[in-house]
Order: structure tokens, then C-alpha cells, then sequence
């Protein structure tokens, strides 16, 4: 909502292109795999909450490139607007944002 984007990083895929299930197995049959299967794993990424953004900072590669770029007043609103919808996720000092995963598998004839 407030990064400028027109920053001229280098190309990258879309962060959660695989999350899509749909993407995720037409990929794997283009890439001859055959029962294809999709599980989604419930994952809960533990955080303290008074330093998420450093902790946030040592993960996320491509949002760390977008925020050093931005000017210091425009990342500080997105980070203070990460920390208050995080908010939610608040338990004493830590936070526990549900992050699932999907695992694809499937086998390879031959």
C-alpha cells in the first residue's frame, strides 16, 4: 500500500507462487511427475513481538530489499502497520502467526 515498487530491484518470482495449489501441481506435472499429492501442514512461526521486525529482517530476503529502499518516513509506516496487524497474534511478548505450508509430492515414472 505505501512502498514505492518502482524501485529497480532485480526480477523475482512471485513470493508465494507455490502456495497456490493449482500452481503447484500443474509445475509438477509439466515437470513429468505423476500422483501428485498436496498436504497442507499447519505451521506456527513463534516471534518476539517487541523486535518482530528485526527478527522479520533475518528471514525475508526480498521484503528487507524492498524496505531499505523506501524512504525512512514510508518504512516506518509499514512497519508500524505490520506490528498492529500482528496485534491479533499477541500472547504475552511473543507473537504466534499461523503460517501453513502445502508439501507437493508426486513420483516420477520410469
Amino acid at each position: 500500500t505505501h512502498a514505492d515498487m518502482d524501485l529497480g530491484l532485480p526480477p523475482a518470482p512471485p513470493p508465494f507462487r507455490f502456495s497456490d495449489v493449482e500452481v503447484a501441481s500443474a509445475t509438477m506435472t509439466e515437470a513429468g511427475f505423476e500422483e501428485i499429492a498436496v498436504t497442507e501442514v499447519p505451521i506456527v512461526l513463534s516471534a518476539p513481538a517487541r523486535s518482530f521486525m528485526d527478527f522479520f529482517r533475518k528471514f525475508s530476503v526480498r521484503v528487507v530489499m524492498l524496505l531499505d529502499h523506501q524512504t525512512e518516513s514510508v518504512r516506518k509506516v509499514i512497519e508500524n502497520e505490520i506490528q498492529a496487524g500482528l496485534s491479533t497474534f499477541l500472547d504475552d511478548d511473543l507473537l504466534h502467526i499461523p503460517m501453513p505450508a502445502i508439501v507437493v509430492s508426486g513420483e516420477k515414472p520410469g
